[in-house]
């Protein structure tokens, strides 16, 4: 196909699509004419549209490959990571899932972002208790780590814990103080 015909490939997909929302071959046939066409970005969400198609279908194996494949084709795609490594989780494949939820951590932590890393690092420990993630949570600043080890300890998501106070200026000086803290706004001691 000439290229610059494959966005009007697409088009006429994507209108198909509407008439079978659920066609498996349509949606397949659109991330690869997307891909052709290199609209990356349309083409990773058709991928996780389809691989969601897949998961509701009951076909594990089959969205497991295509979210791989966006997760390659779109590399920045947090979000399909995410889902890919819960996937994996709840398909009972471990040593991958906690791959992938490494990878998602190396990410965050590079960007910044220690809650995301916090989250990656909390998913591997509910994993794995035993794996080095534990020490990793440790590594978080003081006020991430406190959140990290309330939640954990409450088996609560890393988001939940609230109102936790840090007291000391330096890392090695600082301690948590539970005691106002939270968690889905309950009382963090009676969680």
């Amino acid at each position: 196909m000439h290229r610059g015909r494959y966005g009007d490939a697409a088009a006429t997909v994507r209108r198909v699509l509407t008439l079978l929302p659920q066609d498996i071959g349509a949606r397949e046939l659109l991330v690869k004419t997307l891909r052709s066409a290199n609209r990356v970005a349309e083409a990773v969400e058709a991928a996780v549209d389809l691989g969601k198609l897949f998961i509701q279908l009951g076909f594990a194996g089959r969205a497991r490959l295509i979210l791989s494949s966006a997760v390659e084709l779109g590399p920045k795609s947090h979000d399909v990571r995410w889902l890919l490594a819960g996937l994996l989780a709840c398909t009972g494949d471990k040593e991958e899932a906690i791959k992938r939820y490494l990878e998602i951590a190396r990410i965050a932590r590079e960007a910044g972002d220690e809650a995301g890393a916090l989250a990656a690092y909390q998913s591997i420990a509910e994993l794995d208790p035993t794996h080095e993630a534990g020490r990793q949570l440790k590594q978080l600043s003081g006020h991430n780590r406190a959140v990290a080890m309330l939640a954990l300890k409450a088996k609560a998501a890393y988001r939940e814990p609230d109102r936790v106070v840090i007291w000391g200026n330096h890392s090695n000086t600082q301690f948590p103080d539970w005691s106002p803290a939270t968690i889905a706004g309950k009382p963090a001691e009676k969680v």
